[in-house]
Parts: C-alpha cells; sequence; structure tokens
C-alpha cells in the first residue's frame, strides 16, 4: 500500500459533525471524572468486579433500567475479543495529552454536540461549552443517559440526528 493510501485527508464533502459525550482537552474547561485505579487493569483486566465499575460508571439511569448490571457482565464476559488492559490504558493515556480547546472555535461545520444528563465519565458542560464555542452548532442533552449516548439511546439519537439534518436541506 502506498504511504499516502492511509493518511487521512480534508474532505470537501463533509456537511455536518456529530461529537458524542466529548471534550475539547482532558482538563478543560471541565475535568474529567473519570478516576481510574490502574491496578484493576492490569491484573485481569476483564473481571466482574472491572465490569461492574464500568457498568456504574458509564451508563445512565434508563439503561440500568433496561440492562442489569449482571446482564451486562455476563455479555462482556462472553465477548470473545475483549479491549486488553494494555489498550485501554494507552486510551487513557492518550486522553490526558488531547488538547485542542484552543481550536474548536475554528470549526466551522454544522456540528451536533450531544451528550447524556447522566455522564459520570465527560461532564455535559464541556459539550455545553463546546456548543458555545463552535458558530453554527447545536447542543442536546438526552435525560436519563449517561456516557454512552449511542448504546444508551440509539433510537433517540438517530431520530434526534436525522431530524437535524433534513431541516438543513
Amino acid at each position: 500500500m502506498h504511504r499516502d493510501a492511509a493518511r487521512p485527508r480534508k474532505s470537501k464533502n463533509v456537511n455536518a459533525l456529530v461529537l458524542v459525550s466529548t471534550l475539547p482537552a482532558y482538563n478543560r474547561p471541565y475535568p474529567v471524572s473519570l478516576q481510574v485505579d490502574e491496578q484493576l487493569y492490569t491484573e485481569k483486566f476483564i473481571t466482574p468486579e472491572t465490569l461492574t465499575a464500568v457498568y456504574n460508571l458509564n451508563f445512565g439511569p434508563e439503561f440500568k433500567k433496561r440492562v442489569r448490571v449482571d446482564e451486562f457482565i455476563a455479555c462482556e464476559l462472553a465477548n470473545p475479543n475483549p479491549q486488553s488492559p494494555e489498550a485501554y490504558l494507552s486510551q487513557l493515556r492518550a486522553l490526558e495529552n488531547f488538547d485542542l480547546l484552543d481550536r474548536v472555535s475554528s470549526i466551522n461545520n454544522y456540528t451536533l454536540i450531544v451528550t447524556g444528563d447522566g455522564d459520570n465519565v465527560v461532564s455535559h458542560e464541556n459539550s455545553r461549552w463546546m456548543s458555545e464555542k463552535i458558530l453554527n452548532s447545536e447542543f442536546k442533552l438526552f435525560e436519563g443517559v449517561g456516557h454512552m449516548v449511542p448504546v444508551e439511546a440509539p433510537q433517540e439519537l438517530a431520530e434526534y440526528i436525522e431530524s437535524e439534518l433534513l431541516k438543513r436541506d
């Protein structure tokens, strides 16, 4: 493969962006509330204890009404390709160095910014802040939803995106 084939390219065809439970920088303007016990992720990553912590941290009350923690654990333990502890920790370390705060206002594309009011990982205030800095944006706060909006409210998210994009046509 040619080395340029894998290089990301700027597309002139991007009409809109959808940012879900995101933030412009790891600890600004509102710090991430994720407290990671690295020992949990280095001894044995996929355990009922770590999965319970993931469930409690990432999901909002509406999801928890539909999917019990024991069901979530059983599903994750049955996953034939779980994320490795090394990959998870690498992702967290990359996040610590992530900082695009000063570039947010340069986004010119129409942008939908969505988050859940029960997000315990990324404060919805980060998303609200971004919607104030991106001139051509819409902010949507999903009630009863945590960090995993596409998993917790897939139908509602799809309908919202579709309705907002149709308004622009």
